[in-house]
């Protein structure tokens, strides 16, 4: 690590470059203070509400290596109404005062007065450390231009003394000042603002925005007036003309990266907008691409594109469908002819069996050659037409190619894209009629089931009982408490043998029972999603609907915080009643990140932890756990492709190595290689050393049994290491793809400080590690044991309980008003705006 960071004070922000990406923890006065980080550096902001006096800040990185400093890289003094802000080095520490100004003759900081009086003298720049954006509609005439892009030039009618840049968010309080170099040009004055930090700055930030230019101008430094950057002559003629510049990065990782665009709006004023480069193409030269119809035929589909552009001979327009992967680019050229009629409509007609697509998500594009750059422009839009037809009709969309299937489906945002995935057993003509058929039942005939409140509980896939779901679920029937509540699992399963005792309360997995029930319920209880009591995928039969819409009690998989979960936020709209196994979960995740309000979390505990207890001595070896996660940038790779992945060859290169054979026959240990049930189709490609190593597939053996037997446990980012910190056995994070799974998944936790097992990032650690650990007959470090009380609260045997008291208390929260089909008015008009367009008229007049 280096000895030295480097400092930049800007108003009321510290900046640490250099070896700033190490540091960790911030301390001001001995208080932890927040910073916020950047690529290449962080920023502190002061309080200007606190008051230090010659206090110290300190730096650590990950746990008590103090990082130490030994220059400032730029000495600056900001005023703030009576008191003077001072960052400076002295002695080795560096120190940040507030003091009044009257008081700073009888101190040391004395010279700093003086030295705020020369900035004065030599027309320094001292901005405000309030901007008041209510300017009253006052506006500057300019001219801008772009330079190597990253400089704004801007050329002013008037000479304004200090020019400073503001960039203001809309529909927000952030803005970002600019200063400048100012050139005297004959009567104007140029101004040139460099915008590469601006523009980094944002690019790491994952939203999209519009900021509108304003100077901040002053002629003495000390009065100043805000003003709006305007266009006084006529906008251009062409629309495209008002675009005047985009702002590309350098290297951009990805096909559908993220860009800037200087503009004119309409009332003449400058403005920056942010989003993928391709939505700016759209927006400059309005181009705007819409899916007028679409069919399918036996295995080819068609779909007619309007571009909904006059210019259109300026492109040519490639369709293509992009695979929803961040880690490959995929595409697949689709078959096109122009209608001669209409020139700007595109004719798609592609069998799919010739794409040679690979799983799972496929998204909609048109590829353009624009000065000399290839764009992708995403085709979002569908007619209400197409809508209905891909919503109402899904089943019949549907395109077989020997196993596999190709459909199209709606987001969530009702754009369009594609499935290609391998067709489950169950998904056949039967079990959709029985669907379609209790759908019927249960809307003219199941209002005495809907009056029952019928709770359903459920696991992942409808295939577990193993899980929370389960154990709640025995738990309410061991105890005679709800007489309609049921389980739903699938016949096949290797732990429907659970439920053998409770046959009358079983559902078995697309059953008309099963169908009838689940559409007449009032609640689900699951420790996963919806989707898991129903086919995951397909989200527009009859079913796919309705469940959509069914209260959840969110009985929670695992502990959560490793991995951040976007469908766990309150918008994504899955839970309506969350147990959090801690207090510390409800508040720091589902309260504070997640969204939830706080009567909508209850801190119950786990109704899984109730059964789980230490079982090592049940086994005459010590047993190594090790069960990698899913990596979601992996989905539908095909074997050849995953054979070359990063994941393969660490977990190869980790289970063949002969040290770590040799190490566990030497101490009587097995490693237990438990993989991910999306994982199940690549087991078969690992070279598994039985004389050392078990390997089983999902459901082989209950999972809990495992982790109970354990004395270790090896994964990267699973929530089932929560377990083992649970049963106080020790873990290690074996995360050799770190970097990449923190920027396609993310995590709620500082990988550095917050985890509870060491952390590796190879083969050899991880057996390095290992040699520790039998070193020490498989005991829990101290400083991982110390955290335990951090994270839990709850470690008794009543978790069902709570859980039952808690969905006893918050009824208001859980009643699902189930209603079957659309409303009679809503259906007539989708029919008329479909089959009879004239008809409009008459259904406009009669309603």
């Amino acid at each position: 690590m280096s000895e030295s960071l480097s400092f930049e004070l800007k108003g009321n922000r510290i900046i640490v470059s250099d070896d700033a990406q190490a540091i960790k923890n911030v301390f001001v006065a001995n208080q932890e203070v927040n910073y916020k980080r950047y690529k290449n550096r962080i920023e502190i902001n002061l309080d200007q509400n606190d008051y230090f006096l010659d206090e110290e800040i300190r730096f650590f990185d990950k746990r008590k290596e103090l990082i130490k400093y030994d220059h400032v890289h730029k000495l600056d003094v900001d005023v703030w109404e009576q008191n003077v802000l001072v960052i400076n080095s002295l002695n080795g520490n560096m120190t940040y005062s507030r003091i009044p100004e009257e008081l700073l003759d009888e101190t040391k900081y004395a010279r700093v007065l003086n030295l705020n009086k020369l900035a004065k003298k030599q027309n320094k720049i001292i901005i405000p450390s309030e901007i008041d954006f209510n300017y009253k509609g006052q506006q500057i005439n300019a001219r801008i231009s772009v330079e190597q892009n990253k400089f704004l030039n801007i050329v002013l009618d008037e000479a304004v003394g200090i020019a400073v840049l503001i960039l203001k968010k809309r529909k927000s309080s952030e803005f970002h000042i600019v200063e400048s170099d100012n050139l005297e040009i004959k009567q104007k004055v140029k101004y040139r603002f460099n915008i590469s930090s601006f523009l980094q700055d944002e690019l790491e930030n994952s939203g999209n925005g519009r900021w509108d230019l304003f100077l901040l101008v002053s002629n003495n430094n000390i009065d100043w007036k805000l003003k709006k950057v305007y266009f006084s002559d006529d906008l251009p003629i062409l629309n495209q003309e008002r675009y005047i510049h985009l702002f590309r990065q350098d290297n951009p990782t990805n096909f559908n990266y993220k860009g800037f665009q200087l503009y004119l709006t309409k009332n003449r004023n400058f403005a920056l907008s942010k989003d993928t480069m391709g939505n700016l193409i759209k927006e400059r030269y309005q181009i705007n691409p819409v899916i007028e119809n679409y069919q399918k035929n036996k295995n080819t589909f068609k779909l007619v594109i309007n571009v909904n552009n006059l210019s259109t001979s300026n492109f040519k327009f490639t369709p293509v469908i992009i695979q929803r992967n961040p880690d490959e680019f995929n595409e697949r050229i689709l078959d096109i002819q122009i209608d001669q009629k209409n020139t700007s409509k595109l004719i798609v007609s592609t069998q799919v069996v010739k794409l040679n697509l690979i799983a799972l998500y496929w998204d909609m594009y048109l590829k353009i050659q624009l000065d000399g750059e290839q764009f992708y422009l995403r085709v979002a839009k569908a007619t209400e037409n197409v809508k209905y037809k891909i919503s109402q009709q899904p089943i019949r969309q549907q395109i077989a190619i020997n196993n596999d299937i190709f459909y199209p489906y709606l987001t969530k945002r009702g754009s369009l894209s594609f499935v290609f995935r391998h067709r489950e057993s169950f998904e056949n003509t039967k079990n959709y009629f029985i669907e379609h058929v209790a759908y019927w039942y249960v809307k003219f005939f199941g209002s005495h089931l809907q009056k029952k409140q019928i709770w359903i509980g459920y696991e992942k896939m409808a295939q577990s009982a193993h899980d929370s779901g389960y154990h709640f679920f025995n738990y309410v029937y061991q105890n005679k408490l709800k007489d309609d509540y049921y389980y739903v699992i699938d016949k096949t399963s290797p732990e429907y043998h659970f439920l053998a005792d409770k046959k009358e309360r079983v559902l078995p997995y697309m059953s008309f029972k099963y169908f009838v029930y689940l559409f007449a319920a009032d609640t689900l209880i699951s420790s996963d999603t919806r989707r898991n009591a129903y086919n995951l995928l397909q989200r527009q039969t009859p079913m796919g609907r309705v469940i959509a819409n069914k209260k959840l009690v969110y009985l929670q998989h695992g502990v959560n915080g490793i991995k951040k979960v976007k469908d766990f936020y309150k918008s994504a709209g899955q839970f309506d009643l969350v147990m959090a196994p801690s207090e510390w979960e409800k508040k720091h995740l589902a309260i504070n990140e997640w969204g939830f309000d706080d009567n909508e979390v209850v801190a119950t505990g786990l109704p899984r932890w109730d059964v789980m207890e230490n079982q090592q001595s049940e086994i005459n070896f010590k047993q190594i756990f090790v069960m990698p996660t899913w990596r979601n940038w992996m989905a539908g790779m095909p074997d050849d492709l995953f054979k070359q992945s990063e994941f393969y060859l660490e977990y190869q290169a980790f289970l063949n190595n002969p040290r770590l054979k040799d190490l566990l026959k030497a101490h009587n240990a097995r490693i237990a290689f438990f993989m991910h049930p999306k994982f199940k189709d690549y087991i078969h490609l690992f070279d598994i050393d039985t004389t050392i190593i078990d390997a089983y597939e999902f459901l082989e053996v209950p999972m809990d049994e495992m982790i109970m037997k354990s004395s270790l446990m090896i994964s990267d980012y699973s929530s089932v290491l929560w377990e083992m910190f649970y049963l106080k056995k020790p873990t290690i994070f074996y995360q050799f793809d770190q970097e990449k799974y923190l920027t396609y998944e993310g995590s709620s936790l500082d990988f550095t400080t917050e985890l509870f097992g060491d952390v590796t990032f190879s083969a050899t650690e991880t057996i390095d590690k290992i040699v520790e650990y039998i070193n020490n007959d498989f005991q829990e470090k101290d400083e991982f044991a110390s955290m335990r009380e951090k994270y839990f609260n709850l470690m008794d045997k009543n978790n069902s309980k709570r859980v039952y008291q808690a969905i006893l208390a918050k009824q208001n929260l859980i009643h699902s008003q189930t209603k079957l089909g659309m409303p009679a008015r809503q259906a007539i008009n989708l029919f008329i705006k479909r089959k009879i367009p004239y008809l409009k008229k008459v259904w406009r007049r009669l309603f």
